[in-house]
């Protein structure tokens, strides 16, 4: 299972998050694959992203290709728009994330698509796709971790 002692320094999560119509309230990793964060979205005037994926040949590890909203990968392209405290990130060419703040306190995640990366995960304002699951409208509440997968399973594997 994820640890929040696994997390990257400078990572304060939102009180809520709202994941594709999805609420995340006090769930510090709203997305996870083998226990590794692979999406973590932070307090900040515009919203922090951290986006871990699998990286290399036969031999994969894990690495964030994206660090406090940081590009951390060539094929990596991060705009902000700090009038209306907004994000979107693309990977190679391909939008993979779009989110907003709010307030300080809570972040919409209003765009996501990590096929990109290797994971059938994706959603809009309405829905997250995770594989052939739908989900809509949930709320998680204190929990570690709101959507967790192993690579044996996870959606894209």
């Amino acid at each position: 299972m994820s640890s929040v002692s696994q997390l990257p320094d400078g990572y304060v999560a939102p009180e809520q998050l709202t994941l594709c119509s999805n609420v995340l309230r006090q769930v510090p990793i709203p997305l996870s694959v083998d226990a590794i964060p692979v999406l973590l979205v932070g307090k900040g005037r515009v919203p922090l992203v951290w986006l871990n994926a699998p990286i290399g040949g036969p031999e994969q590890r894990w690495s964030y290709i994206v660090r406090a909203s940081q590009a951390a990968n060539p094929a990596v392209v991060i705009s902000v728009d700090v009038q209306n405290s907004a994000i979107e990130v693309r990977v190679g060419g391909q939008v993979v994330l779009k989110a907003h703040a709010v307030s300080p306190d809570e972040i919409v995640v209003s765009h996501i698509d990590l096929r990109p990366i290797g994971f059938d995960i994706q959603g809009d304002a309405t829905k997250l796709s995770l594989g052939s699951s739908q989900l809509i409208r949930n709320t998680f509440q204190n929990v570690n971790v709101a959507f967790a997968s192993s690579s044996g399973s996870a959606p894209g594997a």
